[in-house]
């Protein structure tokens, strides 16, 4: 059984790569992936995943955070922040969207998980699914 269906937003391929085979080693499914905001956005409405690993800082001009704010409005899909900055101002911009995950990269396979899990039983994703699988609509 997968727990989830997950979207995986970064720019560095090589952090995608390993990102995705740590969220398969822990039972997740990997619906896409997405190296900018706009390609996140489009994504997540086409795919509609259960929730969004969004990198803050990606190479063209929209951030994670300005991606992020238009997937939670337009979608409500929960997002987990993955960045290397902590810095105060990044924090608030990120808090402001909602209260999710945050995860400082590096990070290991428990945190990541720890993180997700938390997320999707504030959104309740979890249950949901189950009861989709019970009964058959998945």
């Amino acid at each position: 059984m997968t727990l989830a269906r997950i979207l995986v937003v970064e720019d560095d391929m090589v952090i995608s790569m390993h990102i995705r085979g740590m969220l398969t080693s822990t039972g997740y499914s990997v619906c896409g992936k997405a190296s900018s905001g706009r390609e996140a956005i489009d994504k997540a409405g086409d795919m509609r995943p259960d929730l969004v690993l969004m990198d803050i800082i990606l190479q063209e001009s929209m951030d994670g955070i300005a991606a992020a704010q238009y997937i939670h409005a337009s979608y409500n899909i929960p997002i987990v922040f993955l960045s290397g900055c902590a810095d105060s101002e990044t924090l608030k911009r990120a808090g402001a969207i909602g209260h999710f995950a945050y995860l400082t990269k590096p990070f290991t396979d428990r945190e990541l998980d720890s993180a997700i899990k938390m997320t999707l039983n504030k959104y309740g994703v979890e249950g949901q699914r189950k009861d989709q699988e019970k009964a058959g609509t998945t």
